[in-house]
């Protein structure tokens, strides 16, 4: 069939329609009407981007335990059903369920002496006369402070290796919020101090490629040898404050940030 002159398509045979219904088909749309534009998408706007992050910090900062199976069936849903406001409901969920988690170890540790073994889970730094350090004691996090001879074991170790430890155990300082943010629960006074059982395989492997370069830019002298264990380790505890002015007048200070 070819279409007449005025331009218009071509009008079907009679009994197309019928023949199109049976065989199954749908009939075509009638000549000259476009086909029902298709049902919209619900999608997130500006605002609902908006709203899925206040309701994630929202759900953070209240931390209510929550059962992490109920934010994933929520979301499902929104998925099923097309409802991104859903999304919104389950982020809030989620959020607060794994801020109580997060939380959940956080009370202060019952005070009282101590006899066990700490994994350090940072290097010891010097601090007042002793050496502090973050460590993980019966699977919660301490801050480790040791004095006298004690110090001196602990100086020599590194994260992720193991020590013999004897202290007392209590709750942390009011004026060290910032180690909250760590969870960091307590903190343990050390009185004596010995190596402890050897520390993991990923763990032993690292610290051996580190005393290797330690060991190695010995020969620099002070503060070339800090500078190259900042840089290339990302250990600074030997960069020393005037060093550190140095640089912030000289305007290279990002050199030691890299660290």
């Amino acid at each position: 069939m070819n279409a007449d002159r005025a331009g218009r398509p071509p009008r079907p045979p009679d009994g197309a329609d019928a023949d199109a219904d049976s065989l199954g088909r749908a009939p075509g749309p009638e000549p000259g009407r476009l086909p029902a534009a298709p049902v919209p998408i619900r999608a997130f706007g500006a605002w609902g981007a908006v709203a899925l992050a206040g309701a994630t910090a929202g759900g953070a900062l209240v931390g209510r335990p929550v059962a992490l199976a109920a934010p994933l069936v929520v979301a499902l849903v929104a998925a099923l059903a097309r409802r991104p406001a859903l999304l919104v409901v389950a982020a809030a969920l989620a959020a607060s369920g794994l801020a109580a988690r997060a939380d959940a170890g956080m009370d202060p540790p019952r005070a009282g002496e101590v006899v066990g073994e700490v994994t350090l889970v940072s290097d010891p730094e010097a601090r007042w006369g002793g050496v502090e350090a973050v460590g993980r004691l019966d699977g919660r996090l301490v801050l480790v402070v040791a004095e006298g001879t004690a110090a001196q074991v602990v100086r020599l170790r590194l994260a992720g290796e193991r020590l013999r430890v004897t202290g007392r155990l209590g709750p942390l300082p009011d004026d060290v919020d910032w180690l909250r943010v760590r969870h960091v629960a307590g903190r343990l006074v050390v009185r004596e101090a010995a190596p402890g059982t050897a520390a993991s395989v990923p763990w032993r492997a690292a610290n051996h490629v580190r005393r290797t370069l330690r060991d190695g830019a010995a020969g620099m002298g002070d503060d070339r040898r800090s500078l190259f264990v900042g840089l290339v380790l990302g250990d600074d505890r030997d960069q020393t404050p005037e060093m550190t002015d140095d640089f912030r007048g000289s305007g290279l200070s990002h050199l030691l940030a890299v660290s």
